[in-house]
């Protein structure tokens, strides 16, 4: 009887600690920040310090920003950013990687912030 209490105590805490574990490493998912079209350029610098306010507070974290639209729309919205905006703060340019995302008809842009580990967000079309 003594034996059977023993394996179940030590069944138990290992369980609980694989348990622990899981809960520790589990991963967080990659998460859409922000997403808007055309906007003006105050309205892009509001989004965009909010953005960097996020991304500094996950300090491990990866910041993607995909363009969408046409070629010329997509190489403006990211002159965009990085004239406008970009140059006037400390980014930290090595945690913010553009996308050129798949042509469409109009200018949007989906900000994401990737913690580490998780899957980097895939450009795809917007639905229908």
């Amino acid at each position: 009887m003594i034996k059977l209490l023993v394996a179940l105590v030590f069944i138990s805490c290992f369980a609980l600690h694989s348990y622990a574990q899981s809960e520790i490493t589990k991963i967080s998912p990659a998460s859409i920040f922000a997403e808007f079209g055309a906007i003006t350029n105050s309205d892009l610098a509001k989004k965009l310090d909010a953005f960097l306010k996020e991304l500094r507070k996950d300090e491990p974290s990866q910041g993607y920003i995909i363009n969408y639209g046409s070629p010329r729309a997509m190489r403006a919205r990211r002159n965009q950013i990085l004239k406008n905006w970009w140059s006037c703060r400390d980014c930290g340019e090595e945690r913010v990687t553009f996308v050129d995302g798949p042509i469409e008809r109009r200018i949007r842009t989906v900000i994401w912030i990737v913690p580490p580990g998780a899957e980097k967000p895939i450009p795809s079309a917007s639905p229908k």
